[in-house]
């Protein structure tokens, strides 16, 4: 409600002050992953991931979905943040596949897809149009170039949306 009734908003947590701005600038550009998760239905796929060993410009969110970036992970621990909208999703065999689905809602011009990936981390994946899965159906989920940062204590890391190579 607030993010169409106000021009600015106050993001509290504990009674500590998280993020003060206007609607489209704490879902566009979160303070940390506490704000990022409280805006936006459905909610932000926060997923872990690790800086890989032999390059440091890649980013393994699981072992089927990586992220190369033109500028070195700064940290071997991070959260990658990524909005269901910027997500893609496909049928694929079981041996493409890095997801496996979980339910799905049909909302008329779109269709919010519920999903594990092989990792483990539950998702989220909104897909125009209506879509027919069925529950554990093996699918391919990849990543559009809208993604956020976070450091493992959830707080915002700043690389620029340049930097992203593909996901």
């Amino acid at each position: 409600e607030a993010m169409t009734m106000a021009d600015h908003i106050m993001v509290l947590n504990d009674k500590h002050v998280q993020q003060i701005g206007t609607p489209s600038e704490i879902y566009q550009n979160p303070a940390n992953d506490f704000v990022a998760k409280f805006f936006g239905t459905p909610q932000i796929n926060i997923l872990s991931a690790k800086r890989s060993k032999t390059d440091h410009h890649v980013l393994n969110v699981s072992s089927d979905l990586e992220i190369a970036l033109d500028q070195e992970v700064p940290a071997e621990d991070i959260k990658i943040g990524i909005r269901p909208d910027d997500m893609k999703a496909e049928a694929a065999d079981s041996i493409e596949s890095n997801a496996v689905v979980k339910n799905t809602e049909f909302l008329g011009d779109e269709t919010i897809v519920y999903a594990t990936l092989n990792s483990g981390e539950n998702i989220h994946v909104v897909v125009p149009g209506q879509v027919n899965y069925r529950i554990y159906q093996p699918i391919k989920v990849s990543a559009d170039s809208n993604l956020m940062f976070f450091d493992t204590k959830g707080d915002r890391l700043n690389i620029s949306k340049e930097a992203y190579v593909h996901a």
